[in-house]
């Protein structure tokens, strides 16, 4: 691993992938991180709201990172904040799913494991601090003291991890850091991170995790290996009786790990990729209606296109002819 330069989150990097991601520092305030992995590409896009503490607004398409992590310090705390997609953590052997407006709380005295994206996207923002270099310049802000040391020992008597479900003040806080003019990002985000410690000390963070799903290793790669199967079997008529049988998983477990790790009963994360699919070949490919049907496991044409139509509101052919206009 290496520490890439002009990285004010100091990232350290693969030094056979070093040349899969830039960083652009656009100022003083804005770092830009881009990559281009083998199963993943995206992007972070760092400010420095205060000394040793960073808003880090992120976007990734694909389902894993292995290819870089940060160099870890026991003074720091995470706050990650999921907008869009589903981020695996891992948690004393056990895995955990942030969904679409939860928040994870964490210290780097915790297990944790930030690189799995189970839907192929993933959209956020981590609020990333240094304790120790973020402490002395947060002691006068307004007339009033921010004690981080607190937060960090609320965090470390709740085993340094806590899923918090999504609630309306965590989207209110949250929901408008996504989108703010660039004339007044500096100041915005140093009053919304405030906003989020204030909120952070009068909330009771009692572990939640424990009220929340939870999946051991051996299930979780279970449900991945099945989802597996249904990629590469696209074609094929494939039961739940079959797969319980096959992986040795009870229909009940099997409906249950799937919808939480992937966000969608098995039978509807199907149909919905199977579309997607077609979707891809009706941009890339000139093949045939029947053809492109058959090859997303639909016995006949009239059925695809009505599924297509509900799900996209358009036809296979009228979506193929709006595609053709656009490339003109």
């Amino acid at each position: 691993m290496i520490i890439m330069k002009k990285n004010p989150l100091k990232i350290n990097i693969d030094k056979k992938y070093e040349n899969s991601m830039k960083i652009f520092n656009e100022n003083s305030f804005k770092t830009v991180y881009s990559f281009d992995f083998k199963l993943a590409k995206g992007k972070m896009i760092s400010y420095g709201v205060f000394p040793g503490i960073y808003l880090i607004n992120i976007e990734i398409h694909g389902f894993e990172i292995n290819e870089f992590n940060r160099m870890n310090s026991n003074q720091e705390i995470t706050i990650n904040h999921c907008k869009k997609g589903r981020f695996e953590c891992k948690f004393k052997g056990k895995y955990h799913y942030l969904e679409e407006g939860d928040l994870v709380v964490s210290t780097k005295n915790t297990e944790s494991n930030y690189s799995t994206f189970p839907l192929g996207y993933y959209e956020g923002i981590e609020i990333y601090i240094n304790k120790k270099s973020a402490k002395p310049f947060l002691k006068d802000v307004f007339g009033y003291s921010f004690d981080l040391n607190e937060l960090y020992n609320k965090i470390s008597e709740n085993n340094d991890f806590l899923l918090i479900k999504s609630t309306k003040e965590i989207e209110h806080i949250f929901n408008e850091m996504y989108y703010v003019d660039e004339k007044i990002q500096k100041i915005y985000f140093k009053l919304k991170v405030l906003e989020l410690f204030l909120f952070l000390k009068i909330t009771p963070l009692n572990n939640t995790i424990e009220n929340r799903k939870y999946f051991s290793k051996k299930q979780v790669e279970t449900i991945k290996t099945i989802r597996k199967e249904l990629i590469e079997n696209i074609q094929k008529p494939i039961t739940l009786e079959y797969l319980s049988k096959k992986y040795n998983i009870s229909i009940t477990s099997l409906k249950t790990s799937f919808k939480s790790i992937y966000g969608k009963p098995v039978y509807t994360w199907r149909k919905e990729y199977r579309l997607q699919v077609a979707k891809e070949l009706l941009n890339k490919e000139d093949y045939k209606i029947s053809y492109i049907a058959n090859k997303v496991g639909y016995k006949n044409s009239s059925k695809f296109s009505a599924a297509f139509k509900d799900y996209y509101k358009i036809t296979p052919s009228q979506y193929r002819l709006k595609e053709n206009k656009r490339k003109l």
